[in-house]
């Protein structure tokens, strides 16, 4: 089980030195920290929305094609099915004769 839980232990420790970098920094360093923070979690959402996009298209893309696959096979069987139906007949004729 590959858990995505951090140990509590690191967290706190993370949680600690974050707060004593925070204290140390001007308002002025800390402005231009959120700013870049905020950019990065836009710049994330934009790239989460985007690979839902491009998954919902992919899956869309798998439906269409398993469709025709499925109607392709379909058709596949019914020809194969005429064309067994056709030789049996020649063949019933040819006994027959």
């Amino acid at each position: 089980d590959f858990s995505t839980q951090e140990n509590p232990r690191v967290t706190e420790a993370r949680e600690k030195a974050l707060e004593e970098v925070i204290t140390n920094m001007s308002l002025e360093e800390l402005q231009h920290t959120l700013a870049g923070s905020y950019r990065k979690n836009r710049e994330l959402e934009k790239t989460i929305e985007k690979k839902d996009g491009e998954a919902s298209f992919l899956s869309k893309v798998l439906d269409e094609t398993a469709k025709r696959y499925r109607e392709s096979s379909d058709k596949y069987k019914q020809e194969i099915g005429q064309l067994k139906a056709a030789a049996e007949a020649e063949a019933q004729k040819a006994l027959d004769a």
